[in-house]
């Protein structure tokens, strides 16, 4: 049994570390996100800062998702969370799909192609990819910290509160994507949700991170 612990330990820990460069990565993304929609709303250069937040905001969801898909999946085959594999994987799945949409948006928006219907459409792919990919964040939390002791406990709380706040920030922000693509104040309900898309990933990736650098890094 002591043997069983021990090699679930090891097998935690060099899943570890690239978990955690993908999240501090994913944080980094959101961070800059941030900023660029803080300087965005103070109309400088809004427009260019909008779309270039944009393909920031998907950048953070692609790193999210590749730091997590295989490597949460190779974890859960060895330690026995097969259990968990479907659902966690499929919000991955929707963190690439939703950075991989968000990045191509961007894109188009900075080329002039219709900026104003695609910017919208992106807040609204960021709200959906967030309310998507927060069952997963649940399930990671349960996966990785399992109910032995009252810190597990805690940490399992601490991830379901996490992913009842992606969801209600997701929801949030497809209704300002929408309210934009209606033509109400479009600019600023963008620039807030890749604002609130930012700050949203960037306390994710930067806890992920940091637990896993407590937790394995010693």
């Amino acid at each position: 049994m002591e043997y069983a612990s021990q090699q679930q330990y090891q097998t935690a820990k060099s899943a570890a570390k690239p978990i955690a460069v993908g999240s501090f990565a994913e944080g980094l993304a959101g961070g800059a996100a941030v900023a660029l929609a803080i300087i965005g709303l103070a109309d400088i250069y809004p427009f260019t800062l909008l779309y270039v937040g944009i393909i920031a905001v998907g950048a953070a969801f692609l790193f999210e998702s590749s730091a997590h898909a295989v490597r949460l999946s190779k974890l859960m085959s060895e330690v026995g969370g097969r259990g968990y594999a479907t659902e966690i994987t499929g919000g991955m799945s929707a963190g690439f799909i939703g950075g991989l949409a968000s990045v191509t948006l961007g894109i188009l928006c900075l080329l002039g192609i219709v900026p104003e219907i695609l910017a919208p459409v992106a807040a609204i792919v960021f709200g959906a990819t967030l309310v998507s990919a927060s069952g997963s964040t649940a399930r990671m939390g349960k996966l990785l910290y399992p109910e032995t002791d009252r810190m597990g406990l805690i940490a399992q709380e601490s991830s379901n509160a996490a992913a009842g706040m992606q969801s209600l920030i997701g929801l949030g922000v497809i209704t300002l994507g929408i309210l934009a693509l209606i033509g109400i104040a479009p600019l600023t309900l963008n620039l807030i949700a890749v604002l609130a898309v930012g700050a949203s990933t960037l306390l994710m990736g930067t806890t992920i991170g940091s637990r896993m650098v407590g937790a394995f890094g010693h």
